[in-house]
C-alpha cells in the first residue's frame, strides 16, 4: 500500500462535489492500492487522470481524479476531484502550470523527508555525537511527535503550490 495525501485542492473539490468522509476514504484506499492507475495526462509531466464510479452512476458518469505518483519513495498526491458534469478535461493552460508545479513537488517531497529523517537519525544519539550529525541551531533533540507532524505536513506544504 502506498501513501496518499489528499491536497487541498482536492479536499475543496471533494467537498464541493459532495462527497461523504466514507466515500473519500474509498478514493484515498484505490490510490494507496492502486497508485499508478489511470491514463496519464500529456503535457503535465506526469498527472494521472483516473475515473471512477459515484454513486451508482457507474465509471463514464462518475468523478474524474487527477493525480501524481512518482515512485515508491514518495506519495501518490491527489491534486483535484470532478464530476463528470462539472469538467471533462484540462485545458493546455492548465497543463502548463501543473507541469511546472510538478517539477517541484518530488523534490520538495524527498528535500524534506531527507531532513526529517536525519532529525530522527540525529535524536537517537547521545549530545557528543548529535553535535557532528546537525548543524548548531537543530541539535536540541525534538520529540518524536513533533518529528511525526512535521513529516506528516511536509508533502502537504508541497503540494499546497497545487
Amino acid at each position: 500500500m502506498q501513501t496518499v495525501v489528499e491536497t487541498p485542492d482536492f479536499l475543496t473539490d471533494a467537498k464541493a462535489a459532495g462527497l461523504r468522509e466514507d466515500e473519500r476514504m474509498l478514493i484515498v484506499r484505490h490510490f494507496a492500492e492502486h497508485p499508478s492507475s489511470g491514463d496519464e495526462i500529456k503535457g503535465t509531466g506526469g498527472a494521472r487522470k483516473t475515473r471512477l464510479a459515484l454513486r451508482h452512476k457507474g465509471k463514464s458518469g462518475g468523478l474524474r481524479v487527477i493525480s501524481f505518483f512518482s515512485g515508491d519513495d514518495v506519495p501518490v498526491f491527489l491534486l483535484n476531484l470532478f464530476t463528470k458534469g462539472d469538467k471533462i478535461d484540462l485545458t493546455q493552460a492548465e497543463r502548463n502550470e501543473l507541469r511546472t508545479i510538478l517539477a517541484g513537488v518530488v523534490d520538495a517531497y524527498r528535500k524534506g523527508a531527507k531532513k526529517t529523517c536525519q532529525r530522527q537519525v540525529a535524536a537517537s544519539f547521545p549530545a557528543p555525537v548529535r553535535r557532528w550529525l546537525l548543524p548548531r541551531e537543530q541539535q536540541k533533540p525534538e520529540p518524536i511527535a513533533l518529528m511525526c507532524r512535521k513529516n506528516l505536513t511536509s508533502p502537504v506544504s508541497a503540494a499546497k503550490l497545487v
